[in-house]
């Protein structure tokens, strides 16, 4: 679900062994959960550990205490039991029993029996050693010290927020915090390396910087809009309208209890041009009373609200309507994901009207009031005044010129630029005034539009909600053929990762690596000169933890033939070239070391919540059908070989794979028995 993707990805690595690394994850499980926006940490593919017992039969004879007494004795301790809550000074406390066994100290002090006045413990009787289970998953790191590749082993750790108002950047804010605590107290070792794999923090950063100033430069696009066609009164006007509108969304939000995300500050950008419409609707309506003559600013600013609150009313309305289905009637993840647009945008929509309707006429007043506009009668009075004056003298006609070109940018009544575009209005009118007036140019217009608006729904454009985009990194999938062991998938990490090694330097630090390269290696070299890959985290028996939630149709439990990879890349302004050309040139080299039959699916992040497969085609089978017939493997090669040849189409699988082939041996009862 949603709530259940990580906020950060942490990966610890280093020359310590498996043990070490373990301990420095249980560590930082104990003092990350502390924080409070973090609902849990969860260390992956974590190797099972076992306690073996060696009794000894001499100790148990001379004790006189059997096996069953020490099975018996050892399940009765290990207990962790809770004892329910008492009330201490008005607060809740629970009480639990931590009887849990987790050392081998722990196991060494269990009392076994009393004998005299003697107490008999495991360490009298047995041997305790531990060790580990067969890992189902090994995890590598490779990255970049001191200009050479380095793959060692590591851990990885999700770190999951809170579901209800987490604020990510605040809690990464206090990730780093807390490792930069324990790094200082020694408790983790500075030769520890700790890589932040995934940054969510980092990620909303960018984009709330990239939508910051998309908002900024659409409010400059929009004052120089209407400082150019209405003028710098009603500009002015409109922007504050704007930000009140904006600030009042804001205080909605939170007393809805919605948080202020991505999906939510890219819909008040979108709305910024549909909440301006009642600003300008109102302001220009003030103006133009006011140039009518009216010179009582507040009765200017009543009449103009009374002319124009129901169109405006009106037009929000429809446009809160048009959102409203998106709301309700889009549900499960997709709709708890998108809901936050709609919702935006109704709240903006509603704000901008309270303000539009109640202070904006406020503002209006004061502003016409200290910067009144000059009535048309009173402009044309002064035209005929300036009529019977003398020539003016140099210095006043670069005034009047400077005044004309102040004109001509605010967008006044006299200014060129207005008169120009007056003149354009009338030409507007005057043609189609000559083509309405005729009945049949009317319906030959209104036939045009009905059939290109049918027109439209027909036309070849692609539909994805939530497209792929370029990010700081990608995920590989690479499926070795059923059967293959753990051991065997864990051994092409190292080509795969020779492979891409050149990648990870720069181009005059490549010189070990490309001494016994071939040329197609040493071409791309030329091709990739800078550094592109930052780091790679590699998955032996399961896909790649970075895959953004997607959900698969397959049932199998064992994963041995699975090889995940995460890429991450350097920073966008480093690379030397582009996203799309990078994930090409990582299948090419890579897929020269994979064995046959193997499958490499490259996992590109998308937008949105999690999903399956675009689309999945299901072959119903009888239970008669035999799934590795000749005539059916036929019939799928051929239906994935013309689907890989449509336009669009990429990563088409099929599920063969995914069953377990097994070898069944029927005996003959008769032969056994004859044979003894």
């Amino acid at each position: 679900s949603l709530t259940d993707k990580p906020i950060a990805s942490l990966s610890l690595s280093g020359d310590f062994s498996w043990t070490e690394l373990k301990h420095f994850a249980d560590l930082l499980d104990d003092e990350l959960s502390s924080i409070n926006s973090i609902r849990k940490v969860n260390i992956n593919d974590v190797i099972e550990q076992k306690f073996q017992i060696f009794l000894d039969p001499k100790a148990l004879n001379f004790f006189n205490i059997s096996v069953d007494e020490v099975i018996n004795r050892i399940k009765a301790v290990n207990h962790n039991i809770p004892l329910g809550n008492i009330s201490v000074e008005q607060q809740e406390l629970s009480i639990r029993v931590d009887g849990e066994i987790k050392t081998i100290n722990d196991f060494n002090q269990i009392v076994i029996a009393k004998k005299g006045q003697a107490l008999v413990k495991l360490i009298d009787l047995a041997e305790i050693r531990r060790n580990f289970a067969i890992p189902r998953v090994w995890t590598k790191f490779s990255t970049t010290e001191n200009n050479e590749n380095i793959l060692s082993s590591a851990i990885t750790i999700d770190i999951i927020g809170t579901e209800s108002k987490n604020n990510v950047l605040k809690t990464a804010g206090k990730i780093s915090k807390k490792i930069d605590e324990l790094r200082a107290d020694g408790e983790l070792p500075s030769n520890l390396k700790i890589v932040n794999i995934f940054d969510g923090a980092k990620e909303i950063r960018v984009s709330l910087e990239k939508l910051i100033n998309t908002g900024l430069q659409t409010l400059v696009i929009i004052m120089v809009i209407l400082l150019t066609f209405l003028g710098w009164r009603e500009a002015v006007t409109s922007v504050i309208s704007i930000g009140l509108s904006v600030l009042l969304t804001m205080i909605l939000l939170n007393t809805f209890g919605r948080t202020f995300n991505f999906i939510s500050l890219f819909a008040m950008i979108l709305s910024i041009g549909l909440l301006v419409d009642n600003a300008i609707i109102l302001t220009e309506g003030i103006s133009e009373e006011i140039r009518k003559g009216q010179k009582n600013i507040q009765s200017a600013v009543i009449k103009a609200i009374l002319k124009f609150k129901l169109p405006v009313i009106t037009g929000t309305m429809t446009t809160i309507f048009a959102f409203f289905p998106m709301l309700v009637f889009i549900t499960g993840a997709n709709g708890d994901f998108i809901s936050h647009l709609p919702f935006t945008v109704i709240v903006v929509l509603i704000a901008s009207l309270i303000i539009s309707l109640l202070l904006l006429p406020v503002v209006a007043v004061q502003l016409f009031t200290f910067f009144p506009l000059t009535p048309v009668s009173e402009k044309n009075s002064n035209n005929k005044d300036k009529n019977h004056r003398k020539s003016p003298s140099f210095p006043s006609l670069i005034k009047e010129k400077a005044k004309s070109y102040l004109r001509f940018i605010c967008g006044e009544e006299d200014g060129f630029f207005k008169k120009k575009i007056i003149q354009v209005g009338k030409i507007y009118n005057i043609k189609m005034l000559s083509i309405l007036r005729k009945k049949r140019n009317s319906w030959l217009i209104l036939i045009f539009m009905t059939a290109a608006m049918i027109g439209s729904f027909f036309l070849p454009v692609g539909v994805e909600i939530f497209s792929s985009s370029e990010e700081d990194y990608f995920s590989i999938k690479i499926e070795l053929p059923e059967g293959t062991a753990l051991e065997e998938t864990k051994k092409l990490i190292k080509p795969i990762n020779d492979q891409l090694a050149i990648l990870f330097l720069q181009q005059e630090n490549r010189q070990k690596i490309l001494a016994n390269a071939n040329t197609e290696i040493k071409e791309i070299s030329n091709n990739f000169p800078g550094k592109m890959i930052d780091n790679i985290v590699f998955y032996a028996g399961k896909e790649s933890s970075a895959n953004n939630g997607r959900r698969s149709f397959k049932t199998k439990s064992s994963q041995e033939n699975i090889l995940g990879m995460t890429i991450f890349l350097v920073k966008e302004e480093d690379r030397t070239a582009s996203f799309s050309e990078f994930v090409n040139i990582s299948e090419k080299l890579i897929t020269k070391v994979l064995p046959k039959n193997s499958i490499l699916e490259t996992l590109q992040t998308k937008k949105g919540p999690p999903s399956s497969s675009p689309i999945i085609i299901e072959i119903p089978l009888k239970k008669s059908d035999d799934l590795f017939s000749p005539d059916l493997n036929e019939v799928i090669d051929f239906t994935k070989e013309k689907l890989r040849s449509m336009t669009g189409v990429k990563d088409v699988t099929d599920s063969r794979l995914e069953y377990n082939l097994e070898y069944t041996y029927k005996l003959n009862p008769e032969l056994l028995a004859w044979f003894g």
